[in-house]
């Protein structure tokens, strides 16, 4: 358990999931990193049908001369599914700003982690190049932003929310509102309640069991959603044992750069060589 992030419900790595995380991967790939990302996701009961999920990636270092350093990157979100998607994607942004073999085709219009937290820089088409790169760049960089007020609406809102919802309480345990008013027929997030097509790409990982547990009738403060806490933890639960990074199309490729997708790779690229951490 990490108190300040919640109790852990689930970690994966992401082998099958769609979106930003294949993306990460073939990114790690290139940059010559050597072993999958980890992702653990922890949740907290905010309010009726409201959940925190923290999202945090495990990037094992890289085995390249003069790095030692694995990353570690925490993202919020509203759903298990949500919280690995954002955070799969402000890696993609660390890491293109940090890892120069990155710099090169086909990420130039990937993110860029930017001086200012949680604001991106996009490398926008100058001097030669086409008509078709200069509106990529231009229609990530628009997105992107898009993505990133969406997000900041979304956390302001529901602040505002759970705020009325904590408010609306009192009444409700005073009798002056009906308890159907706070507390509905069910208490279903926004994502357990949408249709299939408008919920994120789902991830298959392990989930930890969880217990129903109760709250007294009568007792004090919001009706949340409880998680079963839990001693476990990602490097208990995949026995410290890291996964090779396989090629993204051919996972039977752990080393040669030749059977990648990517047919331009410098000529002193070298994937390190497996061995203990």
């Amino acid at each position: 358990m990490n108190g300040n992030l919640g109790q852990l419900v689930m970690v994966t790595r992401a082998e099958e999931a769609e979106g930003f995380p294949p993306l990460l991967a073939e990114m790690l790939w290139r940059g010559n990193f050597s072993r999958r990302p980890e992702y653990s996701v922890f949740a907290r009961g905010l309010g009726p049908g409201m959940v925190d999920y923290v999202a945090t990636v495990f990037i094992p270092r890289r085995f390249v001369e003069g790095v030692t350093e694995a990353h570690n990157i925490s993202a919020h979100g509203t759903s298990i599914e949500m919280a690995i998607q954002e955070v799969a994607y402000k890696a993609m942004a660390i890491l293109r700003q940090e890892v120069i073999e990155l710099e090169r085709h086909p990420f130039t219009h990937f993110p860029i982690q930017g001086p200012l937290q949680g604001v991106n820089v996009f490398e926008m088409g100058m001097g030669g190049a086409s008509l078709y790169e200069r509106r990529m760049s231009e229609l990530v960089a628009a997105q992107d932003r898009s993505l990133r007020c969406i997000r900041a609406e979304l956390r302001e809102t529901r602040c505002r929310f759970n705020e009325l919802q904590r408010t609306m309480d009192m009444y409700v345990r005073m009798g002056r509102v009906p308890q159907d008013v706070l507390y509905g027929p069910n208490d279903y997030t926004p994502h357990e309640a949408a249709p299939l097509e408008l919920r994120f790409p789902l991830v298959q990982g392990i989930y930890l069991p969880q217990h129903v547990v109760g709250q007294a009738r009568m007792s004090n403060g919001l009706r949340v959603r409880r998680f079963a806490p839990t001693t476990l933890t990602r490097e208990i639960i995949f026995g410290g044992e890291h996964a090779p990074l396989t090629h993204p199309e051919n996972p039977e490729d752990t080393g040669s750069p030749q059977y990648h997708l990517l047919d331009d790779f410098p000529p002193y690229f070298a994937r390190g060589p497996y061995g203990p951490f």
